[in-house]
């Protein structure tokens, strides 16, 4: 029998601190035996990742981070 659990709403931030426990429980511990748990973790850890995306791509800093121009050593054709 399943029982719904309703979640209460989290910051971004207990989000991505909520992944650090959920890693270590997994390194620690393994995967859980229940697929539906599975599935919960790797829906929890895939919401963090795009917390983290979308930080890192509004960050000032981070633009342009990839890219070397415009810097001496190019090797642009013109």
């Amino acid at each position: 029998m399943q029982m719904p659990i309703m979640l209460p709403p989290i910051s971004d931030d207990d989000a991505l601190e909520l992944r650090i426990y959920l890693d270590f429980a997994i390194s620690q511990i393994g995967q859980p035996a229940s697929s539906t748990l599975c599935r919960l973790f790797h829906f929890l850890q895939k919401k963090c990742q795009d917390i983290e995306e979308e930080r890192w791509r509004n960050d000032p800093r981070n633009w342009g981070a990839c890219c070397k121009w415009p810097y001496d050593d190019d090797d642009f054709p013109f």
